[in-house]
């Protein structure tokens, strides 16, 4: 006999069906909202964690860097804890290489070569409450699972600087030691100075030394301390390179000096001056900062202030610049074999 189902019938049949969908929906959506809601605060956390290991690590270099790395812990917690939105970081590790800070297990980062010293910061997830995991919302309804700690770190890395964009001029290590540097702890002349590219001859001494080889005044025959490869105020430079000399004693053509007045610029130091003119050579063993406060080059609108002049030498002939000798923490390379006071702090893992 065939049976009629009731419309009532088919109606709860239906209604079934769509409480099945139902769970399976919230079962989607609590799952897509536990992607969307708790891992989005793990990523969150991750960022201002990350955040805090790179201040902390480029804060402790900074402070390595100037000779001692005292009161490093706690320095490292000041800054996780300004790059948390909460106020709260935990920092689990700061080891590395440098006065005062202990030694780190395992391998260093590649990108340490050639540095003087690096540090190592470690941080992992802390809240203002005390707690160490980042609690969840969704998660919990769909398993045990409460929430999580993240951790994050960096590496910073101090020393002496290897390469970067400098001014195209060079001066000798002869003449940086006869004012007062250091070619082995990074000392460099204090106060006011003249650093000279022409008019001191060999007759004519600089502090205690006779630095010139040429009775002319200049550092080689033909060379008054610029080196080629620049038509700018700028150049790229790579210490203990061999570079070639510019010709003369003329500014670049497309150089304008005035760029330099009362600012910090690069120079190179030489130890070996060789051979003449176009075919003289620089051997550069590294770089010093220089805040410029006035020059002399030739040519009109290449002095500064107007009334400047060189205390040395012949007045039409003398060529130099005066300032102070700065410690500079710049952008380059790493891999300098001479601290002459320009260093570079970098991220290098």
């Amino acid at each position: 006999m065939r049976t009629v189902r009731g419309s009532g019938e088919s109606q709860d049949r239906d209604r079934g069906a769509v409480l099945v969908w139902v769970a399976l929906m919230m079962t989607v959506l609590l799952g897509v909202g536990a992607l969307t809601i708790d891992l989005g605060a793990l990523y969150a956390e991750k960022r201002q964690l990350q955040n805090g290991a790179d201040a902390a690590a480029l804060a402790v270099a900074q402070s390595c860097a100037g000779g001692s790395c005292s009161g490093y812990s706690a320095q490292a917690q000041q800054y996780a804890d300004l790059n948390a939105q909460d106020g709260a970081s935990a920092v689990d590790v700061v080891c590395g290489v440098g006065l005062g800070l202990p030694a780190c297990s395992g391998s260093p980062s590649p990108g340490v070569t050639g540095a003087t010293g690096w540090v190592k910061v470690t941080t992992s997830t802390k809240t203002s409450g005390g707690g160490t995991q980042v609690q969840f919302v969704l998660a919990p309804i769909m398993n045990s699972l409460a929430g999580a700690t993240v951790h994050a770190s960096a590496v910073a890395a101090w020393g002496a600087l290897g390469g970067a964009v400098t001014s195209p001029l060079t001066f000798s290590a002869c003449e940086f030691l006869a004012l007062g540097g250091s070619l082995s702890d990074g000392t460099f002349p204090t106060g006011t100075r003249y650093i000279y590219f022409h008019a001191i001859g060999a007759t004519s001494t600089l502090g205690t030394a006779n630095c010139r080889p040429s009775t002319s005044g200049a550092d080689l025959p033909g060379g008054f301390g610029w080196v080629a490869g620049s038509s700018t105020c700028t150049v790229t430079l790579t210490a203990d390179a061999t570079v070639t000399a510019d010709p003369g004693n003329g500014v670049p053509s497309g150089c304008d000096l005035s760029t330099w007045n009362n600012q910090e610029i690069l120079i190179s130091v030489y130890d070996i001056a060789t051979g003449s003119g176009s075919n003289g050579q620089y051997h550069l063993i590294g770089f010093v900062g220089f805040k410029v406060l006035g020059y002399r080059f030739p040519g009109g609108g290449n002095k500064w202030p107007s009334n400047f002049s060189c205390p040395l030498g012949p007045g039409n002939s003398s060529v130099c610049i005066q300032g102070q000798f700065t410690r500079v923490v710049t952008d380059g390379s790493l891999g300098g074999t001479v601290n002459l006071g320009a260093q570079v702090i970098k991220m290098v893992g």
